[in-house]
């Protein structure tokens, strides 16, 4: 059999980063974002830390553009209903990449011709590419929590279009405001690289739930970190925290709102009415699985 030559091409990904409004954050004591500091950190990744060992890559890239890479008006979806976006600061990661290898089989045996072989494992592995930036970019709200918003992700094949996918968005800056007025311990900034080199362990993007109890509460996370419809956010986003904290906190299947308030003192200290609140979680996310219970907000 002929061996195809490599092909090699150019991949962008645009990452729409949401500023700060100049009022969103004026009564915050404890969450100051900085934007320049966090896309300073992200400069300093190179092709070898995003793990692209399916294909050759090289040439990492990463750059603020002054404007738009599309001309389409930037609408956002909510509540079914298609609005304006608000204003952001537009990141472009790029990279070259070599394929070699073009086997692509069908269901029924039948050659496909090369041109198509060759289009398909080019989306594949631009595919592959946008799934390390954002797992970044979910690296990037564990080191600096609320910081690094962001819309759908494009990504750009040359300078065709392929396709959006989920940007990586939460409200992490409201939980480090909530954590300092409780006075537990302070949400620290970390390094960005080493969040993403630690993160690397676990793949918590895969399609499963993790393979370890770190995994699973990072795979949980990165389902708190996408974007849902209003209706049902609230309920979704318990499901998935819990889903975290018993994975980190609890053992086995048994007293786990014991083993949660145990372990979260020794943490967080005491806290009057705690235990209660964890309670309530549980009884909240118990009725949501009977259609025939009336939810009641915890």
């Amino acid at each position: 059999m002929t061996k195809e030559p490599p092909v090699t091409f150019q991949v962008s990904v645009i990452v729409p980063i949401l500023e700060p409004l100049g009022f969103e954050y004026n009564w915050f004591k404890h969450f100051e974002p900085s934007l320049d500091s966090a896309i300073s950190e992200l400069t300093l990744l190179t092709t070898s830390d995003l793990h692209l060992t399916e294909y050759k890559a090289e040439k990492l890239g990463l750059r603020v553009r002054k404007g738009s890479k599309s001309r389409k008006r930037r609408t956002v979806t909510i509540g079914g209903h298609k609005l304006p976006r608000r204003r952001c600061v537009e990141l472009e990661w790029s990279v070259e990449l070599t394929l070699t290898d073009f086997r692509v089989e069908r269901n029924d045996g039948k050659p496909i011709p090369l041109s198509e072989r060759v289009a398909l494992c080019a989306q594949v592995a631009s595919e592959g590419f946008a799934h390390a930036v954002t797992s970044i970019l979910v690296a990037s709200q564990i080191a600096k929590p609320g910081v690094l918003r962001t819309y759908e992700l494009e990504i750009w094949l040359g300078k065709r279009f392929l396709k959006t996918t989920e940007g990586v968005f939460g409200s992490f800056g409201e939980i480090v405001e909530f954590a300092g007025e409780k006075a537990w311990p302070n949400i620290e900034s970390l390094s960005i690289k080493q969040v993403w080199q630690w993160m690397c362990f676990f793949d918590p993007l895969s399609g499963n739930l993790g393979q370890s109890e770190i995994g699973r509460a990072l795979n949980a996370l990165t389902h708190l970190l996408s974007e849902k419809p209003i209706e049902g956010r609230e309920l979704v986003d318990l499901m998935w925290a819990m889903i975290g904290l018993e994975a980190l906190y609890g053992r086995g299947t048994t007293d786990l709102t014991y083993q949660l308030v145990e372990k979260a003192r020794v943490l967080l200290g005491q806290s009057a009415g705690f235990e209660n609140s964890v309670k309530e979680m549980y009884r909240f996310r118990s009725a949501s699985t009977n259609r025939q219970a009336k939810l009641e907000k915890p």
